[in-house]
């Protein structure tokens, strides 16, 4: 039930979230991954996240976990870019 309550309390922030995604330039090859990082990385804390970067400038992702991270993980995997 977690998820749907989170996603009810936090809707105008979620909405908020994506306006900044899109805002934000993040052309494959053209633009570089740090802004989008930032954006994405404090949006992450905003929420109760605690992201950690992995990997090099051309191959950068944001691992996060939700309270431990010990235990069980769920890894969501999506390109930073557009």
């Amino acid at each position: 039930m977690f998820p749907f309550n989170f996603i009810e309390c936090q809707k105008k922030n979620l909405i908020s979230f994506l306006q900044k995604l899109v805002q934000t330039s993040s052309q494959n090859g053209i633009d570089s991954l740090d802004p989008i990082v930032k954006v994405i990385s404090h949006e992450l804390r905003k929420f109760g996240f605690k992201p950690i970067l992995i990997g090099d400038k051309k191959t950068l992702s944001i691992l996060c976990f939700y309270g431990s991270a010990k235990g069980r993980k769920l890894w969501l995997d999506a390109p930073l870019d557009t």
